[in-house]
């Protein structure tokens, strides 16, 4: 649904092709992120949401 709204809205030339758009950010919403990160290393939830939120979009964008 995410993947499928930002090529609506976004350039499409720069996302990955459907599947492995969805594969990354799939990676990246897993709660264990979550868990290590505010609960084990104290991170704000801000902090976690900024990191989160440039970790998906380089990861999406990036021509690799």
């Amino acid at each position: 649904m995410v993947i499928d709204r930002v090529r609506e809205i976004g350039d499409r030339r720069q996302l990955p092709e459907r599947d492995r758009a969805v594969n990354i950010l799939w990676f990246y919403s897993d709660p264990s992120h979550y868990l290590a990160l505010v609960h084990h290393c104290r991170w704000d939830d801000p902090a976690f949401t900024a990191w989160l939120t440039k970790r998906m979009t380089n990861a999406l964008l990036s021509t690799d």
